[in-house]
């Protein structure tokens, strides 16, 4: 379907950022495949003399966050800091109209184009974690696809302003701690609360934005990291951004043991 085409995303997981950014350069490469291709170095900004600018938002909903994703929020800030970059404290706009244009494109067109074969294919799990999105985030009409499909373009025009006085944006992966493998199927009581804490994340789907994740504290037994944001098409400078916090805090990237 067409929004599920606009919100795809393709990354490189890996590592160490320099892993990410070799992997990153194959993935870029033109393909008949992708009629949607752009070649783009960068957004074409003009940037002025001196280091690049890069806000950080501890709570993007301004309802709270956990006091780990807090502080993994400071110390990616701090470390690009401490890089050279100008940091400054910034309020990311429309956040909650991205999160509801999000949910209400997706819900639509797996309503319209996905419901039967869900039906007649999908397991009971898969059901139950659909029809609880539909709930939590409601399923338009005609009318309410459209207006969503134009609150998305007005979110991705607030965002690209935003950027005009920033380079990059520190800001939380999810508001709370990793949730469980498959805790949406095995305790579906927490679907609602997983999809709201998750909106840091399906927001830049929304919008089209490259994001890059780096680790930022030693929690245990699973660290946390934050997404390095940047205006569609500046995924080298995410990848700068992100490399300089690796670099700056210098954890040991080696497998993580869990027990």
């Amino acid at each position: 379907p067409m929004s599920l085409q606009l919100m795809s995303a393709q990354g490189v997981i890996a590592r160490s950022i320099a892993d990410v950014r070799l992997g990153f350069g194959p993935l870029c490469r033109k393909s008949p495949h992708d009629p949607l291709w752009r070649g783009e170095a960068n957004s074409g900004k003009v940037r002025d003399a001196g280091p690049l600018v890069v806000g950080y938002c501890v709570d993007p909903t301004g309802e709270g966050v956990h006091r780990e994703v807090e502080k993994a929020v400071i110390a990616g800030a701090q470390a690009a800091r401490a890089a050279g970059y100008e940091v400054r404290e910034i309020k990311l706009p429309m956040v909650h109209e991205a999160a509801r244009a999000w949910g209400e494109l997706l819900n639509v067109e797996i309503e319209n184009s996905m419901a039967e074969v869900v039906d007649e294919h999908g397991s009971d799990d898969v059901k139950k974690v659909l029809f609880a999105y539909a709930d939590t985030l409601g399923v338009p009409d005609l009318a309410g696809f459209v207006a969503a499909q134009s609150r998305r373009l007005d979110c991705q025009r607030a965002w690209a302003l935003m950027f005009q006085d920033v380079d990059a944006v520190i800001m939380p992966v999810s508001s709370q701690l990793p949730f469980r493998t498959e805790q949406d199927f095995a305790e579906p009581d927490t679907l609602v609360d997983i999809l709201m804490a998750q909106r840091s994340l399906f927001i830049i789907n929304l919008l089209g934005l490259p994001s890059a994740v780096v680790r930022t504290t030693d929690l245990k037994p699973i660290p946390l990291g934050v997404q390095v944001v940047g205006a569609m098409s500046d995924d080298d400078i995410c990848l700068d951004v992100a490399g300089a916090i690796e670099t700056e805090l210098g954890f040991d990237l080696a497998p993580i043991g869990l027990h």
